[in-house]
């Protein structure tokens, strides 16, 4: 059985294994791939699981693409960060968010053991503080990164956000003004 507690604390012990001796060494960071794996699987199984709300659907998967998003870009920034001699630095700045993955273990072990969320809006702020965190110390994903992984093209989010924004206008009665396309146009558009 997968355990979540284990992994998470396998990747806290490497971390500090890598700034005890001031070197990350690249052949230990595959023990990473079992948390990353089981993230990317369960990105799948949350919005297959026929018994979750809509809600919890979204906030599980996001969850699951913010620890997967992390690892991935941890992983490789450790990799980056051996070949260019930056020992213990990325490391140290790495073990900074392992307490947010020890924030989620509580919700993600409920899920995958007795298949039950509890406290929705928690395990949700729970994961926009990993996100918040990876990103303000470099390890996320860029829009663009993500959209490439997901095989997602910019035209397939402007057709979405228009289809998004007919719905809204059609739903509420409202016209909305073009502006909203430029704003998305520009984002994910630019470099």
């Amino acid at each position: 059985m997968f355990s979540y507690i284990e992994e998470v604390s396998k990747i806290n012990n490497l971390l500090n294994e890598f700034v005890k001796s001031r070197k990350i060494e690249i052949d230990k960071l595959n023990s990473m791939d079992n948390l990353i794996s089981f993230s990317k699987e369960n990105q799948i199984n949350t919005l297959n699981s026929g018994y979750l709300t809509l809600k919890e659907e979204i906030v599980l998967f996001g969850v699951m693409t913010n620890i997967k998003n992390t690892l991935e870009s941890m992983k490789e920034r450790l990799k980056v960060a051996s070949e260019r001699h930056e020992n213990p630095t990325t490391a140290e700045l790495a073990l900074e968010i392992m307490p947010s993955f020890d924030n989620l273990e509580p919700f993600i072990n409920d899920f995958v053991n007795n298949r039950y969320l509890h406290d929705i809006e928690r395990l949700d702020d729970f994961s926009r503080i990993l996100h918040r965190k990876a990103h303000k110390l470099g390890f996320s994903k860029d829009i663009k990164s993500q959209f490439k992984e997901a095989d997602v093209t910019v035209g397939d989010v402007q057709e979405f956000m228009t289809k998004l924004k007919n719905n809204i206008e059609i739903e509420l009665d409202v016209q909305m003004g073009d502006d909203q396309n430029e704003d998305i146009n520009r984002y994910v558009s630019s470099d």
